[in-house]
């Protein structure tokens, strides 16, 4: 092989590498929160309603802008909270948070988003 091809093979890989994006996330399950209830769940005096979600994301560029993991996470909490429109004789469960970063072109782009679930249930007795 020339120079001038092995120049180009190696230009091809630095910038596929480069450009490739890779994700990373982490989860966290918690069992106690802000909004802390005391329930018990295994007498079976409970139905669930359904399950709720937020979500936020932030985006980066050379790792400047957005928020910190932590305020990312506790606003996809609040958004979650908001959409669970609790009524009566109903609680959150199960709450379960997790963050997902994406590197678009690393690291000088990237993204992360902030994922949290639970589920509504409603006791009966």
């Amino acid at each position: 092989m020339t120079k001038t091809r092995i120049f180009i093979l190696m230009a091809i890989i630095t910038g596929g590498l480069l450009v490739s994006s890779c994700g990373i996330s982490y989860e966290n399950v918690k069992s106690t929160n802000q909004w802390m209830t005391e329930v018990r769940l295994d007498s079976g005096n409970f139905k669930v309603v359904k399950q709720i979600k937020g979500e936020v994301t932030a985006t980066y560029i050379f790792g400047i802008g957005g928020l910190s993991k932590k305020a990312l996470t506790e606003s996809a909490i609040s958004d979650m909270l908001n959409k669970a429109d609790l009524q009566g004789s109903q609680a959150i469960v199960n709450t379960t948070y997790y963050v997902k970063t994406i590197n678009i072109v690393s690291p000088i782009y990237f993204k992360r988003t902030a994922y949290a679930t639970a589920y509504v249930v409603e006791f009966t007795d």
